[in-house]
C-alpha cells in the first residue's frame, strides 16, 4: 500500500519577486505505518490503564451500592417469607407434639 501526497512549497523564482509553487511528491508510507504502530501502542497502553482504573473504581462503587440495595431487599423479603413459613410449620409441629404429649400424660 503506497500512500503519496503532494506538498506545495513556495519557492522564489530567479527574479526573487514572484512566488512559484513547486510540486514535490513524497512517499510517506513508512511514516504512516510507523505512526499507525505508535498510535496503536499508545492507545492500547492508554486504554488498558484507563479501563483498569475506571472499571475498578466504577465496579467497586456500583457493586457496593447495588449489592447493598439488592441484598437488603432480597434478604428482607426472603427472610420474612422463609421465617414465616418455617416458624409456622415448626411451631405447628412442635405445639402439636407438645400438646399431644401433655394430653396423653394426664
Amino acid at each position: 500500500m503506497d500512500i503519496k501526497f503532494v506538498i506545495l512549497r513556495p519557492v522564489f523564482k530567479n527574479d526573487g519577486v514572484n512566488l512559484h509553487e513547486k510540486r514535490r511528491i513524497y512517499d510517506c508510507t513508512p511514516l504512516i505505518w510507523s505512526s499507525v504502530i505508535y498510535l496503536s501502542i499508545y492507545l492500547s497502553i492508554y486504554l488498558s490503564i484507563y479501563l483498569s482504573i475506571y472499571l475498578s473504581i466504577y465496579l467497586s462503587i456500583y457493586l457496593s451500592i447495588y449489592l447493598s440495595i439488592y441484598l437488603s431487599i432480597y434478604l428482607s423479603i426472603y427472610l420474612s417469607i422463609y421465617l414465616s413459613i418455617y416458624l409456622s410449620i415448626y411451631l405447628s409441629i412442635y405445639l402439636s407434639i407438645y400438646l399431644i404429649g401433655h394430653s396423653h400424660g394426664e
